[in-house]
Formats: structure tokens, sequence, C-alpha cells
């Protein structure tokens, strides 16, 4: 980490197949940080409570895990990454792909569907199995669009169409596959159904 340059850094052990519950900080040496919580010394003073020893263990058996093959995992998820980004570009032209072409997270897609909501693909999907979200992890639920793709320089109806598609250590070429069947299903019928309700409120106007 000290080879990074970075001042500090936080990690959740359930963003790489570790137990809920526990996390990780990083600082380097020197820099100062303010206790939000008080009543005993424990973490160096910094959080107060008995530490989840069995998470913690947990946690750096799934850091040692994933850090075991992270660089062909990586490859491996890349690729599948790209087979569904060809696949859903073949079905919709007009989608475009968020973020660095190149300098990205190799298991994370994130998609804007010009002209269609994110809130009705999602539904769509949902129904159809798929898994998928408007924006991080932290906002599911939210129908509000990504204040990140909107601080990226996306226009608000960009941002209010995009779809994150994410990869993990268990997706296979055959899921990829199946999903972009879904997504062809699922395009033709928001598609339809999204030019139907434009031509609605044009009649009601």
């Amino acid at each position: 980490m000290s080879e990074s340059g970075l001042a500090a850094a936080s990690f959740a052990a359930h963003k790489f197949h570790g137990p809920k519950g526990a996390g990780l900080l990083y600082l380097r040496a020197g820099i100062p940080i303010e206790a939000v919580q008080y009543g005993g010394a424990h973490e160096n003073q910094r959080r107060p409570g008995t530490e989840n020893v069995p998470a913690i263990v947990g946690m750096a058996a799934a850091a040692e895990w994933t850090l075991r093959d992270r660089v062909a995992e990586q490859k491996r998820q890349g690729v599948l990454r790209d087979r569904l980004w060809k696949r859903i570009e073949e079905l919709f032209p007009a989608a475009t792909q968020n973020g660095d072409p190149i300098h990205r997270l190799a298991n994370t897609l994130n998609v804007s569907f010009a002209g269609l909501s994110s809130e009705t693909i999602l539904m769509a999907l949902d129904l159809e199995g798929v898994c998928a979200s408007s924006g991080s992890a932290c906002m599911v639920g939210s129908v509000v669009a990504s204040h990140v793709l909107l601080a990226m320089g996306l226009p608000a109806s960009l941002a209010g169409s995009a779809v994150r598609f994410s990869l993990g250590h268990e997706t296979t070429p055959e899921e990829i596959e199946r999903v972009g069947e879904i997504v062809a299903n699922v395009m033709e019928r928001v598609s339809g159904a999204e030019t139907s309700r434009g031509k609605e409120v044009y009649a009601a106007v």
C-alpha cells in the first residue's frame, strides 16, 4: 500500500466475498484521524467496542483467497464484461458505455440506454431474474439519477437511463449469454412501452 501513494483507503469485506460487518482502514504513517465514537481505547483509540473477531478472520481469509488468483480472475471477468457489452451494443446501438474504456473495474459495466428509463429497465430485468442497479450498491432502491454520473458530465437524460451490471467470481460464460438474451427481450418490450407512453402523452397534450 505504501507504494501506491495513498494517504488513506477503506475496504469492505463483503466486496471481496468476506462477511458483512467487517472492514479495513489503511492510514499512511503520520496521517491524523479523529475518532467519531468514544468510550474505549480499542483499535488504536479510533473505534470503541469489542472487535468482531470471527468476521475479521473471515475477512482475512477472503482477502487471501481473492488475491490468490487476482490477475487471472480480473482478466476472466473483463472478457465476460466485454462480451456482455458487445451483445448490448448489437441489440441497442444507441446504448453508451459510461466510464473510461480501459482504466476501470473488470467486473463492472455501466450502460446508458438513451431514451429509456433505468427504472423501467430494472423492473423488467428483475422479473426475468437478472439483478442489476441504476447506481452504486449503497444506492439500490433509489430512483434518482446517479450523482456520480452527473458529476462526470452526463446529461440527466443519460444518467437517468443508466444500468449497472456487476460480475463476480461465480459468474459463468453461460450466464452472460443468458443475460444477453434476456436484455434483448427486455429492450424489445421496454422500447415499445416507452414509445407507446410517449404517443399517449403527445395525444393528451
